[in-house]
């Protein structure tokens, strides 16, 4: 049987001849995830993409399945494949990128720049004290990936005196950190790390914070770098009070996605987002604002959770919304070739984290669906 490759990746031209190159014998398929075609996923035997869950019971030939994100946990539910299909994943998805985000946020606490910022404003000029310092500092990770990796490595080159890896699997070495350790030693490690980065997925932040709020070092830095912050800070809330938990969110990212993509400037010129508790240490701040200074961030703008998430709402999770609902016409494909600048412009995060993103959408519920209905009302009174 000629293997009949469906294709829902989001690919140009020349993408598409590598594809042909290294499967000529194949028959091609390209689609976009929501006007996929029944009868193509009935006849495809490999899928490469991100297909609706729901759907996945039409390809009764699939041999091979490709994600096109890490997290598979969407199509590993019973009766989500197919039997005896193969399921693989794309890890590295933004490593290098997300480290620098970690990285940003970290430094920017040590110099307490936001501070000597408000000060210059007033014209003032007093010090607020001793700072933070990642040299020396023992750095533990958890989610030691390729995120974790990244940013290991660039705490190691700051002077960072151990640096701390937690993972399941330990039997490989991975670079940037000095020893790595199973999760079953995170009640041994917490109490020793002076700094705590948290890279995961949102809900991942807000259960680790409530299973071990009890475990973490006195006096310790625990930060994140997550794209809502409500929801985030709201689970800090059961930390004792000598822990203290800062969010993060370095503005800026691209469409694409990988390591491949990464590059130095990414920053560059970019805002750093920082809320701080009211009893944030003033040291843990300006390590934070040192952080995002080194990335080559151009400001650091300390604010509320409740006004962080009212701001990405509308500026950053309702354009990815828009994004999909746009690629999810099914005129889309009979388009094709005829967009201008400004369709590819509005489409170009269509193809978005199903996973994370969801959890995004989620936490951010109330200040997303404001942002929502006033375009719908806008939307409306245009139609009229």
């Amino acid at each position: 049987m000629e293997e009949v490759i469906l294709n829902l990746l989001p690919l140009k031209e020349e993408e598409k001849a590598a594809f042909e190159a290294a499967a000529p014998q194949a028959e091609h398929i390209y689609a976009g995830r929501r006007t996929v075609k029944e009868e193509d996923l009935a006849r495809a035997t490999v899928i490469f993409g991100w297909p609706k869950e729901d759907r996945m019971k039409d390809a009764k030939h699939l041999k091979w399945f490709q994600s096109m994100w890490a997290g598979t946990d969407l199509y590993t539910r019973p009766g989500v494949l197919p039997q005896g299909v193969i399921l693989t994943n794309s890890a590295g998805s933004n490593s290098q990128s997300v480290a620098e985000h970690m990285l940003a946020g970290l430094l920017a606490v040590c110099r307490r720049l936001p501070q000597y910022r408000d000060q210059q404003h007033q014209g003032q000029w007093k010090d607020l004290g001793k700072m933070k310092t990642i040299t020396g500092a023992t750095v533990l990770v958890v989610g030691a990936g390729h995120v974790g990796s990244w940013f290991a490595g660039l705490c190691k080159a700051l002077g960072a005196g151990e640096t701390i890896g937690l993972r399941r699997r330990v039997q490989e070495s991975v670079p940037g950190f000095d020893r790595l350790a199973p999760m079953e030693e995170l009640d041994a490690l917490l109490p020793q790390a002076d700094v705590v980065a948290l890279a995961l997925h949102p809900q991942g932040i807000v259960d680790f914070l409530a299973r071990y709020r009890d475990a973490f070092k006195p006096g310790a830095l625990v930060w994140d770098v997550c794209g809502v912050k409500t929801a985030i800070l709201e689970a800090a809330q059961v930390l004792p009070g000598t822990v203290d938990f800062i969010g993060c969110h370095p503005m800026a990212g691209t469409e694409f996605s990988g390591v491949e993509h990464a590059f130095a400037e990414m920053f560059r010129d970019s805002h750093f987002l920082l809320v701080p508790r009211d009893d944030s240490r003033p040291e843990h701040i300006a390590l934070l604002e040192r952080l995002a200074a080194y990335i080559g961030c151009k400001d650091v703008c300390r604010t509320t959770a409740q006004a962080h998430d009212a701001l990405i709402a509308y500026t950053s999770q309702m354009m990815h919304l828009i994004a999909v609902s746009v690629c999810d016409d099914p005129e889309l494909f009979q388009c094709r070739g005829f967009e201008g600048s400004s369709f590819r412009g509005c489409t170009r995060v269509a193809a978005l984290d199903v996973g994370l993103w969801t959890q995004l959408f989620s936490l951010n519920q109330p200040a997303l669906l404001a942002a929502v209905d006033r375009l719908l009302d806008n939307l409306q009174s245009y139609r009229d």
